[in-house]
């Protein structure tokens, strides 16, 4: 059975959404037996580095983004050129992340995007910290009086 219909299936058996689940779900799913198991204990390995990543993630401890994602680094190898592994044949990886390619108008636009994103939390960061430091002193002052 194909891992989109194993994924197709599971989600049809427990009527959830995988919406938001990375591609990691349906590797897992493909390599698992039909009481739940995997097959040795190297992909049990692969399956526990897969959860503790998927942790680090909701933690926030971890970005993962595009091909960098979850899969590839429990893996511990790149992806593979023309195919996306995890989510069934002929997925490919521009298909799967959406990738634009580098130096196109896309690409610039993006890079500026993500750039003034994350100019824009530092100045919200900073100002939160400038608001609590001109509170604590004066509550400093008010204390004194």
């Amino acid at each position: 059975m194909s891992i989109a219909n194993r994924v197709e299936k599971k989600r049809q058996e427990e009527g959830t959404s995988f919406i938001g689940k990375d591609r990691s779900y349906g590797w897992q799913l493909s390599l698992q037996g039909k009481d739940g198991n995997y097959a040795n204990d190297a992909t049990k390995e692969v399956v526990e580095r897969i959860d503790d990543y998927q942790a680090q993630v909701k933690e926030g401890t971890l970005e993962v983004e595009g091909t960098k994602d979850v899969l590839t680094l429990a893996l511990g190898t790149p992806k593979h050129g023309g195919h996306v592994r995890g989510v069934g044949d002929g997925v490919t990886p521009t298909q799967y992340f959406r990738l634009i390619k580098r130096g196109s108008k896309k690409h610039v636009c993006a890079l500026e995007l993500k750039a003034r994103e994350e100019e824009e939390k530092e100045k919200r960061k900073n100002k939160k910290k400038k608001r609590q430091k001109k509170r604590e002193r004066k509550n400093g002052k008010k204390e004194k009086n």
